[in-house]
């Protein structure tokens, strides 16, 4: 049989999937856009570096959320709802109240551009907060490994029971640590 890790890395791996196509479908929508209000100076890089950079880094680190959200619920609909109000909470977390950026998940302080300067005043703050928000993506996919439904007990005490008797792979827990 095929381990919880493998089961969790090929859901992740369809979901990268994903999230690159519509990452690309972006990409032409924008050179089409730029072709048709006859603005002829494309920005490549500038595409490349945020739609496969910045935003990639983002959208990916959600994905896994959402399948760890996924996996501890264990019921589709119910699964679909919570990651609905995670995003909501990423969205609307600084409107009602949770202002810090180490509180809602994937923050950082922005990356701003213009033709005066370019991004490198902001690019180490960034990789802090999202090596930070890394380090609990990686913690939280190794609880959604602990918890992954395998047979037919599927009741919340057989999963704890499950998940504190599983062996997790010590080197795992010390690097999603070590990011934090």
């Amino acid at each position: 049989p095929i381990s919880n890790g493998w089961m969790l890395t090929i859901k992740y791996l369809s979901l990268l999937y994903l999230v690159m196509t519509i990452q690309f479908a972006l990409l032409l929508s924008g050179i089409v856009i730029q072709i048709t209000t006859d603005f002829t100076h494309f920005e490549l890089v500038l595409y490349l570096r945020t739609l496969f950079g910045f935003q990639l880094a983002e959208l990916l680190m959600f994905a896994a959320v959402a399948i760890v959200l996924h996996v501890l619920v264990n019921q589709k609909y119910l699964g679909h709802l919570a990651v609905i109000l995670f995003y909501f909470y990423t969205v609307l977390g600084p409107r009602i109240g949770l202002e810090h950026k180490l509180l809602v998940f994937g923050s950082d302080l922005g990356l701003a551009t213009s033709a005066f300067h370019d991004l490198s005043a902001y690019l180490r703050p960034w990789f802090l907060f999202k090596s930070y928000w890394l380090g609990w993506t990686i913690l939280l996919c190794l609880m959604a490994q602990l918890f992954w439904v395998r047979g037919h007990e599927n009741g919340a005490r057989a999963r704890v029971r499950k998940a504190l008797f599983s062996e997790v792979s010590k080197s795992q827990v010390i690097i999603a640590l070590l990011l934090i």
